[in-house]
């Protein structure tokens, strides 16, 4: 017995090495010096399960969710956008259309085959990203990032019990049309790995945890609700100006495409305490993004040509996200439901320690 509880005393006081910043950015079960894989902190939605979270206030009941989702991001060869939308008037709000009349040149327009992934757990659908990157035509490539696992957050059968939802009656009482369900987002994790063979790889990824809110169309006007700016899609020249934001921040971290040859992990934390802890039911990404209650991760595979090759690197990248979810008064999930614990002072200290991560160099 005596020996037995030695060895239990042995196996306790393994695994207590200090993890350098690289291996904190890593991913994989062998990949740091401890004796089993550890994670990365509270917010590695991989290492850790939905019902451990806590909150930083009482909420009640709620039903946690677990959704992954998957998208490869395949090089392209570079080109010069023809005739994106621009403004055309000078007008309050402005009118934006392709200005054939104006060349690349007078755009400042370079070649490029650059794109930007933007990634950010706070909706309320199966949204939780987008992959960004303009076309020769001036028009912009937009592919949406979803968790399979949310698609069922908008059917109505398991909806959160709202007397104004009247969908197919009176149209002045149906305030809300999408019927989702009410949540919150917990954790989210993204991992990425560079697919590109070896002797090709090369390049700059540059990746920014934004805690502000970014809009990717235009402010036709500044007075208009946040659903409005939704309406517009994102353009050509809002593409370059974010772009531009990630290469000059001084919060972005830098990688060469070869540090990809393993997966690399980086994890969201709330933005706003208020926001976080707010549920609804109607939030779309992007407008998730304009007023975010956690950070948007914003990664730019920047423009990238090797010797024998005009095509961009690919990368395959994986996400999971945790959200706590109210769903209808007798549905399964609802009457699978738990009180998370409210412990605000170590979920504060969880967020200080996710946010130094950011200027780790």
């Amino acid at each position: 017995m005596r020996a037995a509880y030695m060895q239990g005393a042995a196996v306790k006081g393994l695994g207590r090495a200090k993890l350098t910043s690289d291996q904190m950015y890593s991913g994989g079960a062998l990949s740091n010096a401890q004796l089993a894989p550890r994670g990365q902190g509270y917010y590695d939605a991989f290492a850790n399960k939905a019902d451990d979270a806590i909150l930083a206030n009482a909420v009640g009941p709620v039903t946690v969710m677990t959704g992954h989702a998957r998208m490869p991001i395949n090089g392209s060869e570079g080109y010069i956008p023809e005739n994106p939308m621009w403004p055309v008037t000078s007008t309050t709000p402005a009118v934006y259309a392709k200005n054939t009349t104006w060349t690349v040149k007078d755009k400042n327009f370079t070649k490029s085959n650059s794109k930007i992934l933007v990634f950010n757990c706070g909706s309320s659908n199966h949204s939780v990203g987008t992959l960004l990157y303009p076309q020769a035509d001036g028009d912009m490539k937009v592919q949406d990032l979803f968790c399979t696992a949310f698609l069922g957050l908008a059917n109505p059968k398991d909806n959160h019990y709202n007397l104004s939802d009247n969908t197919g009656g009176d149209p002045n009482l149906n305030s809300d049309t999408t019927q989702g369900v009410e949540s919150i987002p917990l954790r989210g994790s993204l991992r990425i790995i560079n697919t590109t063979e070896a002797v090709r790889q090369g390049g700059i990824v540059r990746i920014l945890r934004y805690n502000g809110g970014i809009l990717f169309g235009h402010d036709h006007d500044p007075a208009s609700p946040v659903s409005d700016y939704t309406r517009f899609a994102p353009t050509v020249d809002s593409y370059y100006t974010i772009r531009d934001m990630i290469r000059d921040s001084a919060r972005t971290r830098h990688y060469s495409g070869k540090d990809f040859t393993q997966h690399k992990q980086f994890n969201l934390h709330p933005a706003d305490f208020v926001r976080s802890h707010t549920f609804s039911q109607d939030l779309t990404l992007y407008e998730a993004i304009i007023q975010p209650r956690f950070n948007t991760l914003l990664i730019l595979i920047d423009d990238f040509e090797s010797a024998d090759s005009t095509t961009n690197n690919s990368y395959e990248v994986n996400v999971l996200c945790q959200r706590a979810g109210r769903f209808s008064p007798g549905s399964l999930h609802h009457n699978n439901s738990k009180e998370l614990r409210a412990m605000g002072d170590k979920l504060n200290a969880h967020i200080a320690a996710e946010a130094k991560k950011t200027t780790q160099p």
